[in-house]
């Protein structure tokens, strides 16, 4: 291959990585590096049963894991698993990353705990709220690789009929409210409206990851750089009118999860963010869990000296960054 003409000497480019997965599939490394890796469970559906007087708890969202060094090998197929969101009661499915060089290594995210009905909420990558019982703990752990792992715990329900579901834990890490309690905006008049043992709690927050798109300020799926996953969903209620049950208030902090249902049907978790599903109000519908999440970040990388290959000259001075 020509060169241009000086002291021979090694020039390393490294394309840049942004690679999104929201089914299952695989990637295979282009160079060996290290890489941002990001990975999000399914999230636990709500809780719910037909019967008057029961009110479940929201769904927790899938566990999170997230790393910024994790080392990939040239060459190496890496098998991606996406979790899919939790049915109502139902835990979601975790979301796996599978490295065959290391024994092999699998990154793990843990499923959502469902919502409980009639009693305690699952435990899962972040728990479900309770329903009329206590609340599903948080089961994250950190995963192999070095990554760190995030899920909060479920708040309680309010025991007796028409008792206020508990709301699902989210990845901050967060803790769902627990029924009866009053969300992170203000009770206008003051004393109005909480406590209420009728309320559902809301959910947990949702964790940043600025480099990927997850729900942004818009409450979308597809607003890059302010991408909050992992959102706990809310617990059902009476009159969950704003601001009863549902998830974080503050956007984009709910991280996906759902709301609770509150003389109608709740709603689901987005899908691709972890979210929980919100707990159902008697009868009426019950939300399912958001499905998971795996992605792919790193920089470019391009290093060299006094002698360059042409193929690079070409592509920085296409690129504008040759001086």
């Amino acid at each position: 291959m020509p060169r241009l003409i000086g002291a021979a000497q090694t020039s390393v480019f490294q394309e840049a990585l942004s690679n999104n997965y929201t089914s299952n599939s695989t990637f295979t490394a282009p160079a060996t590096r290290d890489i941002e890796l990001l990975v999000v469970a399914g999230g636990g559906g709500g809780g719910g049963n037909p019967s008057p007087g029961v009110h479940g708890g929201g769904g927790g969202a899938g566990g999170v894991a997230h790393g910024t060094s994790y080392p990939i090998v040239e060459g190496t197929t890496y098998p991606i698993t996406i979790g899919a969101g939790g049915a109502a009661n139902a835990v979601g499915a975790n979301s796996v990353f599978t490295n065959p060089v290391s024994s092999p290594e699998t990154v793990t995210s843990t499923g959502g705990g469902d919502g409980g009905v009639a009693g305690a909420g699952a435990a899962g990558g972040s728990g479900g709220g309770g329903g009329q019982g206590s609340a599903g703990a948080a089961s994250q752990a950190n995963p192999a690789g070095g990554l760190t792992g995030y899920g909060g715990a479920g708040g309680a329900g309010q025991p007796g009929t028409d008792g206020g579901g508990g709301g699902g834990g989210g990845a901050s890490p967060d803790a769902g409210n627990g029924g009866t309690t009053s969300p992170d905006w203000a009770d206008v008049p003051p004393g109005t409206s909480y406590p209420n043992p009728q309320a559902g709690g809301q959910g947990g927050a949702g964790r940043q990851f600025p480099s990927y798109p997850g729900v942004g300020t818009d409450n979308e799926n597809a607003t890059p750089g302010t991408g909050f996953f992992g959102g706990g969903a809310g617990g059902a209620g009476v009159s969950n009118t704003t601001p009863f049950g549902g998830p974080h208030r503050t956007l984009p902090q709910s991280g996906g999860g759902g709301h609770g249902g509150y003389n109608g049907a709740a709603t689901a978790g987005t899908a691709n963010t972890g979210g929980g599903g919100g707990g159902g109000h008697h009868g009426s519908d019950i939300g399912a869990g958001g499905s998971g999440f795996v992605g792919i970040r790193a920089d470019q990388v391009f290093t060299g000296s006094s002698c360059w290959d042409l193929r690079v000259v070409f592509r920085e001075q296409k690129a504008g960054d040759w001086a």
